[in-house]
């Protein structure tokens, strides 16, 4: 995940959503005058302090250990305190503001949903009701965010079927928000889990359920070439891995098939890839799977992007000739191009 004051744009629109739609929170005689907004996974910690001057906060280990420590004194009502780590079920937040102080100890709140049943389920703290965010999700963006609600069960767990409202498929956001008894908002995000390969062997699984994931890679007719398996661990964030067999790496090639067990339509033919334009040109040449979602982003100093999106051709081509954007040398151009189940590949060049 991603570090920052804020949320990425399709969360903070869950949070306005969110924020808008919670029909039953704490009274007002148990809100503290210090509330907390946490999203599992990131390194800062919102929240409100009213009039108070300052409100100081500390990120501790579960065994009480110190982490980090941050203040914010902006005149503001609203405060954003950033931290040196990320914020991880088990750890403590504790929030002083000088007249008082109190701790927060974060929940073991997940979720992730089966791209197949379309089933979202995870865990939370028990008997609390989860207000539960969801979108599907182009190369371009999400959008069209829906909620609903589940109470988690007395063993801390929940699942809600929402196959009658949407098709999952891979990197459709999901977020679950808990709201405690002192105000506090304790959220946890993740994609719809996903593979993204790129040359020459790499395989990375995004947001990987909460198991062991194998990947194997095939040639065209079926025999087996290597085999690469994540141990069950993080949600998201799970590090990329390379297909190796005999001790030796084993590179895609044209026609090979990737599937995963992550779900049981986790599959990727690999095709012909490239991405080339040429300088002072506003002419784009994409190669990838056919009749696919296409994304580049092009890229120059000091920070400068240009997005372009469109779809394959049934050969897999697309040739632009006016992406809106003239190319220079040295622009680096990153492409992703998806299957329509939401499995990627991505591929890196630069304009000569």
């Amino acid at each position: 995940m991603k570090p920052g004051c804020r949320r990425l744009g399709t969360l903070a629109a869950f949070a306005a959503l969110l924020a808008t739609t919670i029909s039953a929170g704490p009274t007002a005689a148990t809100v503290s005058p210090v509330t907390m907004d946490i999203t599992i996974g990131y390194d800062c910690v919102e929240g409100d302090k009213g009039f108070l001057p300052s409100v100081t906060l500390t990120l501790k280990h579960a065994d009480g250990s110190v982490i980090d420590t941050g203040n914010d004194s902006n005149p503001s009502p609203n405060f954003a305190v950033c931290f040196s780590h990320q914020v991880h079920i088990g750890d403590k937040v504790l929030a002083d503001w000088g007249g008082g102080h109190r701790q927060v100890t974060i929940p073991d709140l997940t979720i992730g949903a089966d791209r197949i049943t379309d089933v979202v389920s995870g865990h939370g703290p028990a008997g609390a009701n989860l207000v539960i965010a969801y979108a599907p999700c182009s190369l371009s963006g999400c959008g069209g965010y829906q909620l609903s609600h589940r109470t988690v069960d007395r063993h801390g767990r929940y699942a809600k079927d929402l196959s009658s409202d949407i098709d999952f498929k891979g990197a459709d956001r999901l977020e679950a928000r808990y709201n405690d008894p002192q105000g506090d908002a304790i959220r946890t995000d993740a994609h719809v889990a996903y593979l993204q390969l790129s040359k020459p062997n790499d395989v990375h699984i995004e947001c990987q359920p909460d198991r062991a994931v194998n990947v194997t890679l095939r040639t065209s007719n079926g025999s087996l070439r290597a085999t690469r398996t994540f141990p069950k661990g993080s949600a998201c964030g799970t590090p990329d891995g390379t297909f190796r067999a005999h001790g030796a790496a084993v590179d895609f090639a044209v026609g090979n098939i990737i599937r995963s067990d992550l779900a049981s339509d986790a599959k990727v033919v690999w095709p012909h890839v490239g991405v080339s334009a040429t300088d002072g040109s506003p002419g784009l040449k994409v190669r990838c799977l056919p009749s696919s979602p296409i994304g580049v982003d092009v890229s120059w100093a000091p920070n400068n992007h240009f997005g372009y999106y469109a779809t394959t051709g049934s050969d897999g081509r697309l040739d632009v000739l006016n992406s809106g954007h003239t190319f220079h040398s040295g622009d680096q151009l990153a492409l992703t191009c998806s299957t329509l189940k939401g499995d990627r590949i991505a591929f890196t060049s630069s304009v000569p």
